[in-house]
């Protein structure tokens, strides 16, 4: 796992790193202790479940991380830490935070607070969702696609999807959107508007403005659409990193389009974190003027489908903590 939190009684969680994991536990007991044969052992808190997490992969202290600077994760513990947090089989086989879970699984986390947590997080970096979700496809993603995105991912419940984690949310909103229309997007990426341009059907084109517009030869309820169809998670061990894949294609009558284009997004566990870090340095009022235009368009989605998750949302954000 990606995150870890400080005692099962705090409801505030932390992007896993090392730098932030040896700042907030300042490397003593019962966060750092040693194995029964003497190595070092370093443990916190599970954000979801409760449980102790053993932190693996953390910096070259006496040899226990042999795969360094590779970044550090979490695992279930499964013994009691006096002084930290009791193991619990039960609410650690349902967890959602343990294994390798596809990111598309139909199987919905039990832990309802955890999927608000996960809706909160949406609301509060709607902008950088957004703008991770534009340099996916490749095109700036207006208003009215961002809507029906969020409305696809929140009303399919797939933030419930035990896939869906704080880490990969962005890549797991676009994963859920099933089939969106691009028509009038603006494009950003050169070799979606060559793959555009130079379809041999010339359906469509890239205008003056950039925008994908139909031309005379389009016939009638034609379109263009995207699609993800394929999600790899990588290795945290061997620093590979997740791909997922997008598809966009021409449609006309039939049910199944024509793709025209196909390419594969590599992105790595702490690039949401990251960005949301670098948003944060870098606030001028045009910057949080944005931020607020997002959220509050998610906010407005998120209430018709779960207003319980963000009841007095001034006094409930996130409890991420970068």
């Amino acid at each position: 796992m990606d995150i870890f939190k400080l005692a099962p009684s705090r409801q505030d969680y932390f992007e896993l790193t090392e730098v932030s994991y040896f700042t907030r536990t300042q490397r003593r007991p019962p966060y750092s202790a040693k194995t029964k044969s003497g190595k070092p052992l370093f443990l916190a808190v599970c954000p979801e479940c409760n449980n102790p997490i053993e932190i693996r992969n953390l910096g070259p202290i006496d040899g226990e991380n042999k795969n360094y600077p590779l970044r550090p994760f979490g695992k279930h513990y499964i013994f009691d830490v006096p002084g930290l947090a009791l193991s619990n089989p039960i609410s650690y086989s349902t967890c959602s935070l343990r294994g390798k879970i596809s990111i598309g699984t139909r199987e919905h986390r039990g832990n309802d607070e955890f999927n608000k947590e996960i809706l909160r997080l949406l609301v509060e970096q709607a902008a950088v969702v957004r703008d991770l979700i534009a340099t996916c496809i490749g095109v700036t993603v207006g208003q009215t696609l961002f809507e029906r995105i969020i409305e696809e991912f929140i009303s399919r419940e797939a933030y419930k999807s035990k896939g869906v984690q704080p880490a990969n949310l962005p890549y797991a909103v676009i994963y859920w959107s099933e089939n969106q229309n691009l028509w009038g997007q603006i494009v950003n990426d050169n070799k979606l508007i060559e793959a555009i341009n130079n379809d041999k059907f010339g359906w469509f084109k890239i205008n003056a403005d950039c925008k994908i517009q139909s031309t005379q030869l389009a016939p009638f309820k034609s379109g263009i659409r995207f699609y993800f169809p394929q999600h790899r998670k990588g290795n945290d061990l061997s620093g590979e990193p997740n791909t997922i894949t997008l598809c966009i294609a021409r449609y006309h009558k039939e049910p199944l389009g024509e793709v025209i284009y196909r390419k594969t997004i590599s992105y790595y566990n702490n690039d949401f974190f990251n960005t949301i870090r670098r948003e944060k340095n870098y606030q001028s009022e045009s910057a949080l003027a944005k931020n607020k235009r997002w959220s509050e368009i998610a906010m407005k989605i998120v209430m018709k489908y779960r207003p319980d998750s963000l009841v007095d949302y001034n006094k409930s954000e996130s409890k991420l903590s970068l």
